[in-house]
């Protein structure tokens, strides 16, 4: 009976795993040139080509992004601004009463930008229980940026002429309106008042306390 010796086995065995672990290797800059070597020159042009316009679209994206920043849809800088003080003051709170800070923020978005700007509003509105803070509107116009505008307030209820006075300022000293009103009611009272609205009548929207020309 042939016997086996284990030990001979075992020392084959090792010996060829060391032959192997000498055998040479590729080197990582050679498996890369085997590797492009055997993709097709135009598939790797293709690819290049790829990645390019990948990168110009997210180039382009990203110009468009730092080009999309708010800009200010600003009157002429030489317009005398004339603000709606009830339309902006009824829109600040969606129409649920008439705000003075609205009316504030509205006059202070054009004052920072340089602007000569006024609110227009009836005489009755400066009186307590008439605006959400009388005192904001009081100071307003002792500092000379609210014009009050008569109205009759008797016998039952007030009839306003602020729009009617806007229009008339505004067609005879070429200001700028601001108002989502279209004064469709009044415009076509005096000679030029359709022209003022149609063509210097701006509208603007609240995006919580930030006023925007629209």
């Amino acid at each position: 009976m042939a016997v086996i010796n284990r030990n001979s086995c075992n020392s084959k065995s090792i010996e060829k795993r060391k032959r192997n672990l000498k055998k040479p290797s590729l080197q990582t800059g050679q498996r890369s040139e085997a590797l492009a070597n055997a993709i097709p020159a135009r598939t790797i042009q293709n690819l290049r080509s790829s990645w390019i316009r990948a990168k110009r679209q997210v180039r382009r994206i990203f110009d468009r992004l730092r080009s999309s920043a708010p800009v200010d849809n600003l009157p002429p800088q030489n317009s005398v601004v004339l603000i709606d003080a009830c339309n902006v003051g009824y829109f600040y709170t969606n129409h649920r009463g008439f705000s003075a800070e609205g009316v504030r923020l509205a006059l202070q978005h054009f004052f920072d930008r340089g602007f000569e700007a006024y609110g227009m509003l009836p005489r009755f509105r400066l009186k307590p229980g008439k605006s959400s803070d009388y005192t904001i509107l009081d100071m307003l116009y002792k500092n000379g940026r609210l014009i009050a505008t008569p109205c009759k307030e008797f016998p039952v209820r007030g009839m306003a002429y602020d729009d009617r006075f806007m229009l008339e300022i505004a067609t005879k000293y070429g200001c700028t309106i601001v108002s989502n009103d279209q004064y469709r009611d009044v415009m076509h009272e005096r000679p030029g008042w359709a022209d003022c609205v149609r063509q210097r009548r701006r509208g603007f929207q609240w995006n919580g306390s930030y006023f925007m020309l629209s």
